[in-house]
């Protein structure tokens, strides 16, 4: 699964996870239970982490994206005592499969590829300007120009071309999971009842008569939602985002 590798700069929950990640992990394993039953080897997911491109576009700090790792790999060990032996995920960057000057000069490389196949820079529509605005943290005294939303598009849109990307999921040995739809993709969502990305979502629980339900919430519906927080202690779940709890 390629995915952002941080937490939306917004939610007062970064640069950590919290039950969003957890809710996600829950329930892809218990999607792949099936196979884990009858197929020995069981089944391997990676999430393939795009951190190392955030920094420059939409100024996330790497400490914030060490950040968000460290509390990823530490969910990831504490789901371990839950998960049957057959079972793996694991956190791959895509900056560890460059040094940092490959990386440099690939990306520049894709930059000028698409500026030719353009004939100049990318055009920004006002769809794509509010999405650049979710994600990319405002600068003090940043002028977001025209200019800056096109330079921010073409950085963009040439990393999700540099070579040690794509081609390391899109594989025939491999399964391209998503959260929606992809082109040759199977879309999972996060979990029975959301499709939010858990990276720039909350986990919340859902109350159905007497029994809850677990739910990813984007940031728009976290802002309509009606919840109340609930205080949580659960061992091994040490991090800042497990103390409590929204139940909407």
């Amino acid at each position: 699964m390629p995915f952002g590798g941080y937490k939306l700069w917004s939610l007062e929950e970064a640069p950590e996870v919290d039950w969003a990640e957890l809710f996600t992990l829950m329930y892809y394993t218990e999607w792949l239970k099936p196979i884990l039953d009858n197929y020995p080897p069981g089944a391997w997911f990676d999430f393939s982490s795009d951190d190392i491109i955030v920094e420059r576009i939409d100024n996330i700090s790497k400490a914030e994206t060490d950040s968000y790792k460290k509390s990823f790999d530490d969910l990831i060990e504490f789901m371990k005592q839950y998960l049957p032996k057959n079972m793996q995920f694991t956190f791959t960057q895509v900056g560890s499969r460059y040094t940092h000057e490959e990386f440099e000069a690939d990306l520049h490389e894709k930059m000028e590829v698409i500026k030719k196949s353009l004939g100049g820079m990318p055009e920004v529509s006002e769809a794509e300007k509010k999405m650049i605005d979710l994600n990319a943290r405002p600068r003090e005294g940043e002028d977001r120009s025209y200019a800056w939303y096109q330079n921010n598009k073409l950085t963009h849109d040439a990393y999700m071309t540099v070579s040690k990307r794509r081609p390391y999921y899109r594989t025939e040995d491999k399964l391209l999971a998503f959260t929606k739809r992809l082109p040759n993709g199977v879309a999972i969502g996060t979990t029975k009842t959301s499709i939010a990305k858990f990276w720039v979502g909350v986990g919340v629980l859902k109350k159905k008569e007497d029994d809850f339900t677990e739910s990813v919430l984007s940031p728009d519906q976290l802002h309509g939602a009606q919840y109340e927080c609930v205080p949580i202690d659960i061992k091994g779940l040490d991090g800042k985002n497990f103390k409590k709890l929204r139940v909407v």
